[in-house]
């Protein structure tokens, strides 16, 4: 008997903070680990902005939006591709 997954998407819901953060670091070293090894790059990049919560909450919602729309644009017949987004605060833009 051989099992595997099902599902082609797992989204999880973090409450613990310091859980949440383990989570994003673990698949952030996971992205990095798998586009080192890429053949080729896409578009990326890391910005610094100023957010005041409600600006933080708008940009969730357009990243979680952006991840449901990647998802959805899954072809058969279509290269894979991988999609990370990310946001947090920092104590200043070097950090």
């Amino acid at each position: 008997m051989y099992y595997g997954r099902v599902a082609r998407l797992f989204l999880f819901q973090i409450e613990d903070p310091d859980d949440a953060r383990t989570a994003g670091v673990s698949v952030l070293r996971d992205a990095a680990f798998q586009l080192e090894r890429a053949p080729e790059a896409g578009p990326w990049g890391m910005v610094f902005s100023r957010l005041t919560p409600a600006d933080r909450r708008r940009f969730g919602k357009r990243l979680a939006r952006l991840l449901d729309d990647f998802g959805a644009a899954d072809a058969q017949e279509g290269t894979p591709h991988r999609l990370v987004v990310a946001a947090w605060p920092v104590e200043s833009p070097y950090a």
